[in-house]
């Protein structure tokens, strides 16, 4: 599902920069993430935003170290991986959230379900889907190598 709202008036937020690469939004094609500053660098808020830094601090979180050494090609293990620390980051966004509430709703996370785990030679593929407090939902597919 591609995203449907875009943010491009920033008028009273704060603006991450936008370190996704070169995606399009609008597109409902897989297209492959790979994290960098741009050139030109570009500004994000909204939805875009929120997505970008719940996949910043799960992959921060230790979540692929926990993958690399406990999936042994398992998907009930990996499954249960991803919804540990996808947990521990939904709580702290929760907390940060509640504790600056001068945050537009499309920038709070309500939460993340895991809708599809698929293993696929030496990567594992975890499909989720986002949902705003706004009641924006963004499907996302997290590809990621296990060697």
């Amino acid at each position: 599902m591609a995203i449907s709202n875009t943010t491009t008036d920033y008028t009273g937020r704060t603006v991450d920069m936008y370190i996704s690469g070169p995606l399009d939004s609008a597109s409902t094609a897989a297209q492959s993430v790979v994290y960098s500053f741009g050139n030109p660098s570009q500004y994000i808020a909204g939805v875009q935003k929120l997505v970008q830094r719940y996949v910043i601090s799960l992959i921060n979180s230790g979540f692929i170290e926990a993958l690399m050494g406990g999936v042994n090609n398992n998907i009930q293990s990996a499954t249960h991986i991803f919804n540990l620390y996808s947990w521990n980051v939904i709580l702290a966004f929760k907390t940060y959230q509640n504790n600056n509430l001068n945050q537009s709703l499309d920038e709070q996370l309500s939460t993340v379900q895991l809708t599809n785990v698929a293993a696929s030679g030496d990567s594992v593929n975890f499909s989720a889907q986002l949902i705003t407090k706004a009641g924006d939902t963004v499907q996302f597919v997290l590809p990621l190598p296990l060697n």
